[in-house]
């Protein structure tokens, strides 16, 4: 086995089970690869050397080993990313400008872009006193489908708008219905 993979000179570093389940968690959930190195206390060579150990098909690594070699615990930990990678994909991404899910809103963020609204001031103003960045709030008026134009991307599915966003949206037409009935 060791002419196998003679292009690995150094040991291997050592592989802890529940730091693997953290890491594979959080790549289900969705996180990037470098969160979730992060999350688990893991270095992201170690991880990738992990992944190279186990025959990574998908990367373009040359010190990835050949694929029928099968050394365990590596292959398995490499079968397990790849599935989680694939069940953590972020299919509804698209909603966001940038190809991100933007951050969660909170309830003064909220409270502070509804009251600035409800003053008259823009958008711009308004996410301004909020704290949050002006593309983060488009992306939430969008995921809640905002149904006036807002931006120049395309407008989200009906089926795709979720409900924290949602609600949003509703309070936000309200507090412009409100300053435009005044």
């Amino acid at each position: 086995m060791s002419d196998q993979i003679r292009h690995y000179k150094r040991t291997p570093p050592t592989f802890d089970p529940e730091k693997v389940e953290v890491f594979l968690k959080n790549i289900r959930q969705g996180g990037s690869f470098l969160d979730s190195c992060a999350a688990a206390g893991l270095s992201k060579d170690t991880v990738r050397s992990w992944i190279n150990k186990g025959g990574n098909p998908r990367g373009k690594s040359k010190r990835a080993c050949a694929s029928h070699v099968r050394i365990e615990p590596y292959y398995t930990f490499t079968q397990d990313f790849l599935t989680a990678s694939d069940e953590g994909k972020r299919t509804e991404s698209f909603a966001a400008p940038h190809g991100r899910r933007p951050k969660p809103i909170t309830e003064e963020e909220r409270e502070k872009v509804l009251d600035g609204l409800r003053r008259g001031w823009s958008y711009g103003v308004a996410c301004r006193e909020a704290g949050i960045a002006l593309s983060t709030f488009v992306s939430y008026l969008r995921l809640g489908g905002y149904p006036r134009k807002i931006s120049p991307y395309r407008r989200i599915h009906p089926n795709l708008v979720v409900e924290p966003y949602k609600s949003f949206v509703a309070d936000v037409i309200q507090a412009e219905d409100e300053y435009f009935a005044s």
